[in-house]
């Protein structure tokens, strides 16, 4: 008879959301995902350096377990902070298994051309893939995601606070607006569904 023997494999965590090389903006709700393997308690805690390690903060040491909601997606509101070196660190209780993401940024500016998140939903962060982010056309027509499924309501005003364009659309989708923004100003839209909105001040950027 031949004896098998079944070698325990570590545990493993890889921090999925956020990668690094997002641009946040403080107050923001970031959703924090990862993924872990062969855990042997099933329950991690999470922190946060906003200098690239430096300095560690604590985010949740109250655990989150594999049965709770939050598992791989855990909602951190932003702290208010600007820093181009923000990492979020993902860790197993009782054992060494932990990973970190890759550096992020957070800005207190909403009218950085740089932010990955444009906008919130409740505490929902809206992040928008680079090639769906709201931008004007050459002649100044506004490209947009509408991120709800069903009926929204658009508002759009101008630089100087009159209102530029009203919509009711129906999404997800990726639409292209009438409204006329000039290249280079700043609009403010508002995307409504039943009692959620979505605020947010763009630069408009010729594509």
């Amino acid at each position: 008879m031949i004896a098998l023997s079944l070698q325990a494999q570590d545990p493993v965590i890889e921090v999925t959301n956020p990668k690094g090389g997002e641009v946040f903006l403080a107050g923001d709700t970031v959703y924090l995902k990862w993924i872990g393997e062969n855990l042997t308690v099933d329950a991690v805690w999470i922190d946060f350096s906003p200098n690239s390690g430096t300095d560690l903060y604590a985010i949740n040491t109250d655990g989150i377990h594999v049965s709770d909601t939050t598992w791989n997606n855990y909602p951190w509101e932003l702290p208010a902070i600007t820093s181009d070196e923000v990492t979020v660190g993902v860790h197993e209780y009782n054992s060494d298994a932990e990973h970190y993401s890759g550096l992020f940024s957070i800005t207190e500016d909403p009218n950085d051309p740089r932010l990955t998140s444009v906008g919130t939903i409740g505490r929902k962060a809206i992040k928008l893939a680079p090639d769906n982010l709201i931008r004007t056309s050459a002649n100044g027509q506004l490209r947009m995601l509408l991120p709800w499924q069903g009926k929204q309501q658009i508002s759009i005003f101008d630089i100087n606070g009159s209102k530029a364009g009203a919509y009711t659309l129906y999404g997800p989708k990726t639409v292209n607006l009438n409204t006329l923004i000039p290249s280079g100003k700043f609009a403010v839209i508002q995307i409504a569904k039943d009692d959620q909105f979505m605020v947010f001040t763009m630069p408009a950027p010729a594509k």
